[in-house]
């Protein structure tokens, strides 16, 4: 799953301006829905699934979810028509709950447990939606403009919105794409050993989820038994805006065949045409390497005495193969002619022979029969006369 980026949102209702909360959404029921009585699609573009209210964005108070992972797949198109509702500066913080979360802090090399305030507010004062949200800010270690949360875990097969573990990691986005100004995580780097795929900077906070949400809970607690699931990610995990492998037909030069490259065939030294010191010599180190072109006329290349053994090895093996598959065919062909003399002497012949003598005795039978028959009429005619 691709990264999501996160807005941060509202924790304290008088402060201005109001941030935008995390995940969207987190209220647990749909002004939108409430005031028309109709039934609204997720505004997630490919879902058409009915929004169940529970995914709310907190700004809008419009744009509503099927799940949470479709909250956080819309983040990028949602932003640029998000429009500011005028519920929003009505929030009033109704409950204060104690949740646990996993800190990597960046100037430290041990994990540690946290409890972080999660304020559940409230759209109005008569009642509405619950929006639980955590000061980001705080955790993050200044005022940031988003950051981004991966599941740890493969997805659940029953929410298919959230890893089974309901671990998720959160980062300030600008950390593993832009390097600098975000210090590197030495804790992360203490817990991999340096062999994580990705370099990790900033702070990172790990958090476990409930979804769905039932009564507001949106955060439940982490534990330091969930730290090796939260190493195994931080170790195995790469990003997909790395830089590509370099090309291996590119090579450095050194600043001698550049002047010899500068010099020319006829060795007129052109490198006093251009204003080269030194160091800008050495700074010109790219030159890509072109496979050699193949002649057109037919020329005799001596061959190390290594490989003429091999080839005459070879060449010796294939004749003794020929050899052996023309002897082969030899013998299969007397063989066969053989067969089939043998065949013809013993046993067609003689069955022939059998066949004709039993057809010529058996047909003698009728001739016989007829003239024990026809003897006896011959002479009563005879007698007549």
């Amino acid at each position: 799953m691709s990264f999501a980026r996160v807005l941060l949102a509202g924790v304290e209702p008088i402060s201005p301006p109001p941030f935008v909360s995390l995940s969207i959404s987190l209220s647990m029921t749909s002004p939108r829905v409430q005031s028309t009585g109709k039934s609204h699609v997720c505004a997630y573009p490919p879902c058409s699934t009915p929004a169940c209210g529970d995914f709310l964005c907190p700004t809008c108070t419009v744009a509503s979810y099927c799940r949470l992972v479709h909250a956080l797949f819309d983040v990028q198109r949602h932003i640029h028509e998000c429009a500011p509702s005028s519920q929003s500066s009505r929030q009033q913080t109704v409950e204060v709950r104690k949740v646990d979360f996993l800190l990597f802090p960046a100037d430290d090399t041990t994990p540690r447990i946290i409890q972080v305030d999660c304020r559940i507010s409230r759209k109005d004062a008569f009642g509405g939606g619950e929006n639980p949200g955590v000061d980001w800010h705080k955790l993050f270690g200044g005022c940031i403009s988003g950051f981004a949360a991966h599941p740890v875990g493969p997805a659940n097969s029953v929410s298919h919105s959230a890893p089974s573990s309901r671990l998720f990691l959160a980062f300030d986005h600008r950390g593993p794409f832009d390097g600098p100004p975000l210090p590197t995580n030495l804790c992360a780097h203490h817990l991999t050993h340096g062999q994580s795929r990705l370099l990790w900077a900033g702070n990172l906070v790990g958090y476990r989820v409930h979804e769905p949400p039932v009564n507001s809970t949106r955060f439940l607690d982490v534990n330091m038994a969930d730290l090796p699931q939260f190493v195994a990610f931080l170790k195995t995990y790469r990003s997909p805006l790395q830089p590509l492998p370099r090309d291996p037909t590119i090579r450095s030069i050194t600043p001698s065949e550049l002047l010899a490259m500068l010099a020319g065939p006829a060795g007129h030294d052109r490198s006093s045409d251009f204003d080269f010191s030194s160091t800008a010599a050495e700074s010109v180190v790219r030159e890509r390497i072109v496979p050699p072109k193949y002649s057109t006329t037919f020329c005799q290349v001596a061959q190390p005495e290594e490989e003429l053994d091999a080839q005459t090895e070879l060449k010796k093996v294939i004749r003794e193969e020929v050899h052996a598959a023309i002897w082969e065919t030899c013998i299969t062909i007397v063989a066969a002619f053989l067969g089939a003399y043998g065949l013809w002497r013993f046993v067609l012949s003689p069955s022939i022979s059998f066949f004709r003598a039993v057809f010529v005795f058996f047909l003698r039978i009728p001739f016989t029969l007829m003239k024990l028959f026809f003897w006896p009429l011959t002479l009563f005619k005879f007698s007549l006369f």
